[in-house]
């Protein structure tokens, strides 16, 4: 998927798109996830794991303010 054409980023995302809307590798927003500096994944079943872009975007605006860790919800 080529992320530069997507009009409209989708609300649910699985690893690979997730860490192309945060602006890094796949390996690196895995280890911000388990860092605690991304969210956990919302949807864990049937093999598919995927991350809510609104919990991202909190997580991106709060790294923005000096803050990070999603402990801090």
């Amino acid at each position: 998927m080529n992320t530069a054409t997507l009009p409209d980023w989708p609300r649910i995302l699985r690893a690979e798109l997730a860490a192309a809307y945060c602006g890094v590798s796949e390996g690196t927003f895995r280890t911000m996830v388990k860092d605690g500096i991304y969210p956990n994944p919302v949807l864990r079943r049937q093999g598919v794991v995927a991350w809510d872009r609104e919990q991202i975007d909190k997580s991106i605006d709060r790294m923005a303010n000096g803050t990070k860790g999603v402990e801090s919800w």
